[in-house]
């Protein structure tokens, strides 16, 4: 009798082992981590532009009529940083409009006071395109981008993209999944 209990124990403890390494496995190869390897190459990217004065856009009507402008938030200021212009080839604004097409990951909605505290006091680049040109490059969901930069408010955000799909008025929390 004792040795059948403690082959029964044994079995027992091989099938509770068994699941427990398959579950972590598994879990495993369906967790995906963030991939926030481009806040560095956006900020090398920065470290070559001039941003432009906040008077460019009355100044120059070109500006307006481009299809996208890219928006520096950092220090409580916002500036333009670039604007998209269909002759020329705007890297900072292609590099933005790609990794638009890459976000998988939907983690939340983020209301619009969030997102503005989140404007004043994180460093956070913005791609906003004009109505008629929001499908350029074949990103074809959102109106506008905010990628986070830094996190000074500590939430956890740095690597997040927080976008606004094209006719809605609601922000979204996005991250690209490796």
């Amino acid at each position: 009798m004792k040795k059948m209990l403690l082959i029964i124990i044994l079995i027992v403890t091989i099938l509770v082992i068994s699941i427990l390494a398959t579950g972590y496995y598994w879990n495993s190869l369906n967790s995906k981590q963030k991939d926030a390897s481009w806040v560095g190459t956006i900020n090398q990217m920065l470290e070559n532009y001039s941003l432009f004065p906040n008077s460019t856009e009355q100044n120059n009507p070109n500006v307006l009529a481009t299809y996208c402008r890219v928006y520096l938030y950092e220090n409580k200021t916002s500036d333009l940083v670039e604007f998209g212009d269909l002759n020329n080839n705007q890297t900072l604004s292609v590099y933005l409009n790609n990794l638009l097409t890459k976000v998988n990951t939907q983690l939340n909605t983020i209301s619009a006071d969030s997102l503005n505290k989140t404007l004043t006091n994180d460093k956070v680049i913005e791609i906003i395109y004009r109505g008629a040109t929001q499908h350029f490059g074949g990103q074809q969901k959102f109106s506008v981008g905010y990628f986070v930069l830094s996190d000074n408010l500590n939430e956890g955000l740095t690597g997040i993209v927080i976008t606004q799909e094209i006719g809605t008025q609601s922000f979204s929390l996005w991250e690209i999944a490796k």
